[in-house]
Order: structure tokens, then sequence, then C-alpha cells
């Protein structure tokens, strides 16, 4: 049977089809901050220690999407003061969230974006707090900086389609150490979804699609993981697939449970490319450097000769 690419009713429908009783719902704890039992499975090589959310500092000028509340609480700091990320009294992150569905304004006439910041969309207010979370995290703990640390977020491709296949995707967000994000460099793909997760919804169709696009333009790789923010983008739920199905993490509330919601990022972030399902017995390099041209002469080197039979 052949399907077109652009048929993307179709692909879903498929999709759905091959993965019916292939993917397992993990229950939710009566522990709201319980990563649920696979998270700590996969995450088990990082083992650095995490720092706690409510000692996390920023630059009040790095706090890029403010709203009346949040000035107000700072009304007597500088710009360049060092402010808490995250406001334990009010189980609120310093740092301005979508709530809404991308097509309303509601928010913005509350929210006030840092001069010289422009309104920016629901992903891209993700893309940039997500990447204000690690450098935070990794100003605290200096062991979080490691050869592997070298991955950000980015929104490039919410509007425009990944290249590298003839499935056309637009994951909201991607994590990748490649300036321009590919199928075949992405880490990890991130959907933000306004209403509540249900399995059958479109938004969970599109990341079965991205985890094959992931897992076929990577071969080398054990598993895939798509984080899902649902709930008005106030729940994360972890999505692994591997080559035989997937799971469904119980879900977390980012701005209630921080400290949890920390332990997923960390590890995906920082982490070993192990944590985030790459093979750990083979080594990838971001470059290879060509042989020398025909002819060049490399000191210390000595070609073998033929010995006579």
């Amino acid at each position: 049977m052949s399907i077109p690419v652009n048929d993307v009713a179709t692909l879903n429908k498929m999709t759905t089809i091959e993965l019916d009783c292939l993917v397992t719902t993990e229950p939710q704890s009566l522990a709201n901050c319980s990563l649920g039992h696979l998270l700590p499975l996969i995450f088990k090589p990082f083992t650095v220690n995490v720092p706690r959310a409510h000692t996390l500092q920023i630059k009040l000028s790095k706090i890029l999407h403010c709203d009346t509340w949040i000035n107000t609480i700072f009304s007597q700091n500088s710009p360049d003061d060092i402010v808490p990320l995250y406001n334990t009294q009010a189980r609120l992150w310093n740092w301005v969230l979508p709530t809404t569905p991308p097509q309303s304004s509601a928010n913005s006439d509350d929210t006030h974006p840092q001069p010289g910041v422009g309104r920016s969309t629901h992903e891209e207010i993700f893309m940039l707090f997500l990447n204000a979370l690690g450098t935070a995290m990794a100003e605290l703990e200096e062991k979080l900086i490691m050869p592997s640390a070298t991955r950000t977020w980015s929104a490039s491709n919410s509007m425009v389609a990944v290249s590298g296949s003839d499935i056309k995707r637009k994951p909201d967000l991607v994590l990748s150490d490649d300036i321009k994000p590919k199928w075949g460099n992405i880490c990890i793909c991130t959907e933000l979804t306004y209403s509540q997760y249900k399995p059958a919804q479109q938004i969970v169709k599109a990341t079965d699609t991205q985890a094959f696009l992931l897992l076929s333009n990577q071969p080398w790789r054990c598993f895939t993981l798509v984080l899902s923010f649902t709930h008005q983008y106030c729940k994360l739920r972890v999505l692994l697939y591997d080559h035989s199905g997937g799971v469904v993490t119980p879900s977390i509330k980012i701005q209630q449970n921080p400290d949890a919601f920390i332990q997923i990022i960390a590890p995906v972030v920082f982490g070993s490319p192990e944590c985030i399902g790459y093979d750990s017995t083979v080594t990838f390099w971001k470059s290879v450097p060509l042989p020398p041209p025909p002819g060049t002469d490399i000191p210390g080197y000595h070609p073998f000769k033929n010995l006579p039979a």
C-alpha cells in the first residue's frame, strides 16, 4: 500500500493502527512529584545533583517576559540585580508562560516583554524560558557543564517544516546541538497543546509521526523522547518511543511541582547521549576531518609495504 506523504490524515490513521496496543500509559501516581517508573530508569546515567527550583537565580534583565505582578515584585530592583527564577510563595515561575490558545491575544495586554524584546509566539516564549532555565542550572552547578552539554532549544521549525524528509512536520520546539535542526540531528521534539491530553487527539498522532521520523533518520538510537505540554501548557508528559512501541509517563505540573520539572529538563539538556536514547556503544563526531590530498607529506607516517610471498 502506497500513501502520498502529503496525505496527513491517512498517515495518521495508519500510524494509529500500527501503534494500537503498543503504547503503554503509566498510571498517574498519588505523589504529584513522581516521575513514574520509566524516567528514573532511563535517566540513571545522569548522576549530577540537580539544583532545587528555589535556589535558581537569574539577572532581572534576562527575564524576557514579565507581567504586572512580576514587575511589581521587582519594582525596587535594577535590571542587573540577581533575582529568583521561581517564586516559592506564589508557586509560579518568575517568567510569564502562555495560558491561552495560540490564536488568542488574552495574554497580550498583561504581558510586558523587556525593552527591545518584541511580541513572541507561544513557542518562542517557551524556548526562551527553557534556555534560561538551563543557564540558571548550569551557573549554580558547574558539574552540569560537560562535553555533551551543547544542546539548545529552538522554535525555528514551529512555522517551517524540518528539512530532511518528504514527510513535512513542524514540531513546536526541538532540542539540538546543530545550528540548523534536521531529522538526522534533532535530539528531542516538544509539542505545546492548550487542550487536555487525550491519546486519540491530533497532537498525539503528530508526536507519533515525529518519533518515526527521528528513529528512521537516526537508526543508531535505541529510543527517542517527545515532551508534551498540555492543559494550558501547565502539565508535562514525556512520550518515549522505541522500535517496538511507546510509553507515556505520568503528568507533572510545571508550576506547582518545579523540582520534578527540573528533574526532567536537566538530564534531557545536560545528560549523556544515553539519557535521550543514543546507543552508548556508538561514538559520534560533529565533524570528521577529511583525509589529506594524495602525495601530502605527513610527518612520522611510514606506509606498509607488501612483503614478498
